[in-house]
């Protein structure tokens, strides 16, 4: 079990406008989550709205969102004791409608394309 950031602010999508996962926000649910621990929430992740894809559609994580990078809040949440997952789509962007498997299968052997161990 754990915390997902979609969920965690999906009432921001409607009528205001996407809301965007920030380091700081995460780092703060991190540290509060460590006190469900023992009930068994174990898991941080990140999603929609943290990357963007470059002209060879490699993800990118959005620096003014994320200034330390996805490895060091991977790390900060590892040693929170939690596993930490970042969502992703296997396609350049999520409002296409053409997967790009190629883009995907490169990410998901090769990791360190994000900076992050994902866990």
């Amino acid at each position: 079990m754990g915390w997902n950031s979609w969920l965690a602010k999906a009432e921001a999508y409607y009528p205001n406008g996407p809301w965007q996962a920030t380091e700081t926000y995460i780092k703060q649910q991190s540290d509060a989550m460590k006190a469900l621990q023992p009930y068994g929430y174990n898991l941080m992740s990140v999603d929609g709205g943290w990357a963007n894809r470059d002209s060879s559609g490699n993800i990118q994580g959005i620096p003014s969102q994320f200034p330390s990078g996805m490895s060091s809040l991977g790390s900060y949440v590892h040693a929170n004791g939690q596993r930490f997952g970042l969502y992703i789509t296997p396609r350049p962007d999520a409002s296409e409608a053409t997967p790009s498997r190629t883009a995907m299968n490169s990410l998901m052997q090769r990791p360190s394309r994000v900076g992050a161990s994902i866990t």
